[in-house]
């Protein structure tokens, strides 16, 4: 394939697989590019200890108070039902990832083959820029995984692994955000599309001019270029754009020859309608900043 086109395979994401066969193609990535097969026991083990060491004492505190002050029973027992629950989901989030990850990687690799496109399990990061690249610019801390990329880089998908800083109190935290990198057919402004419902990385002070948008669902989108740019920003960005963006929960960046559409919620790369709409999006830009005919 290619181009952005419709005529994509989508069978392979769906398709019944050998669990065996998934199995060992996700032993593979981990072993060839260091992606975890399944979940780390002891990582899962640590983390539960750790809500346990919390949890239990504050526990006990309450509990001891309650017995001569029987209102602090309500926050024992509080305490004690939140750590419970918390080991639970870490357990019970452990098994999910050990079970639905290696036919993923089996599914993510068939999609890619049947189309012709590129799989890179994992890869370096590009050069720290915008809000999303520009996000931990240590190179040791920063990479691409899962990224699925069309023929001459027109489309590339994945996701972004690094580390979040945490704060003058608080360590930094590993943090990751799927993105699609779409390259244009020219440099366009320098401008976001913030969708006010989403919490990724915009949506803080921005010194360039908005411009307003309710999507028909009744989301809130809002275009931020300097007000020089408003005239090309505007006919690259309008209500049809922000009609197929909203709903989704992504913000979406120009850098130069290039936009970045990243969100806080990971893509769902096993739905077909998934991969459709990113397509659409794509083709929407690339068609809106083609070069000027001589």
């Amino acid at each position: 394939m290619a181009d952005l086109s419709d005529d994509l395979d989508f069978s392979t994401l769906t398709e019944p697989v050998d669990p065996a066969l998934a199995r060992t193609t996700a032993e593979r990535h981990e072993r060839e590019h260091g992606i975890p097969a399944g979940g780390s026991r002891q990582g899962v083990g640590c983390l539960i200890a750790v809500i346990l060491l919390v949890g239990l004492p504050a526990t006990a505190i309450f509990a001891m108070g309650a017995v001569g002050t029987l209102w602090l029973l309500a926050p024992a027992m509080a305490c004690l039902a939140a750590t419970v629950w918390l080991c639970v989901r870490v357990a019970d989030s452990a098994k999910r990832y050990d079970v639905e990850n290696p036919p993923y990687r089996l599914h993510l690799e068939r999609f890619a083959e049947s189309n012709g496109l590129e799989l890179l399990p994992k890869a370096p990061a590009p050069a720290p820029e915008g809000m999303l690249f520009g996000q931990s610019g240590n190179d040791e801390r920063r990479h691409l995984r899962d990224v699925v990329r069309w023929p001459d880089d027109m489309l590339e998908v994945g996701e972004y692994h690094f580390m979040q800083t945490g704060g003058m109190y608080s360590p930094d935290m590993p943090a990751q955000r799927d993105y699609a990198l779409i390259r244009l057919g020219r440099t366009a402004p320098s401008m976001v599309v913030h969708a006010r419902a989403n919490v990724t990385l915009a949506g803080g002070i921005d010194m360039r001019e908005p411009t307003r948008f309710r999507a028909r669902g009744g989301e809130r989108l809002t275009l931020w270029a300097w007000r020089a740019d408003t005239a090309r920003a505007r006919a690259i960005v309008d209500q049809q754009l922000v009609e197929l963006l909203a709903g989704r929960h992504v913000d979406l960046e120009f850098l130069g020859d290039r936009a970045v559409l990243y969100s806080a919620r990971p893509f769902d790369k096993a739905d077909p309608e998934t991969w459709r709409w990113l397509v659409e999006v794509a083709r929407l830009l690339r068609a809106r900043t083609a070069p000027a005919e001589a």
